[in-house]
């Protein structure tokens, strides 16, 4: 929403301790993150990105050349893989998990990342699809000391840090960055 200008407030659902009356009747299932914008309810992370990009045509994440388009989301396909092991993913002194599909699919998306971003030279779908769980092992490594997370991740995941390194200068990232409050939530909510 940073990227397309669009003014937004996030409210974060664990937070509501009584949610409010508009998130279930339109949410039944409870995911999150939902999207109100213009009356209208949207759900999941990925259907909210494409349809932000679909309603503000404002600095597309995705060209308008229809096969670039198409390999575009056939490659933010391919990293909801990677995205679905690192949700199962958990931790309360070290990561629990699959570690070895976790390798597995970083591997993955160490090998898709061929220049700066995984559009090309610009941020785009794959970049915004993957970013916020990349995130999550970071704010991970944050809480916990993990010798995957500390060792393994920077000796064979290189491109993949420098990735997320980079993600993290732009100015629309800058503004949704977790601050200190957020990471100390995030640990309670883990049960730290």
């Amino acid at each position: 929403m940073c990227k397309k200008g669009i003014e937004f407030e996030v409210v974060n659902a664990r937070s509501f301790s009584d949610p409010p009356e508009w998130f279930n009747p339109r949410n039944p299932e409870g995911f999150v993150p939902v999207l109100r914008h213009k009356g209208k309810f949207v759900n999941g992370s990925r259907v909210i990105i494409e349809y932000l990009d679909d309603a503000s045509s404002a600095n597309s994440i995705l060209p308008d050349e229809p096969k670039l388009r198409a390999k575009r989301r056939f490659d933010a396909n391919r990293l909801e893989s990677v995205c679905r092991v690192i949700r199962k993913t958990t931790f309360s002194n070290r990561l629990i998990g699959d570690i070895n599909l976790l390798a597995m699919e970083l591997t993955k998306a160490e090998q898709m990342l061929r220049s700066p971003f995984y559009s090309g030279d610009e941020i785009g779908l794959p970049d915004i699809v993957l970013y916020p769980f990349i995130q999550r092992l970071y704010m991970i490594r944050l809480v916990i000391r993990d010798n995957f997370l500390n060792n393994y991740m920077p000796m064979y995941f290189p491109k993949l840090l420098n990735w997320f390194n980079r993600m993290r200068t732009f100015p629309e990232i800058q503004l949704v960055k977790e601050t200190e409050g957020e990471v100390r939530d995030f640990m309670t909510c883990k049960g730290f």
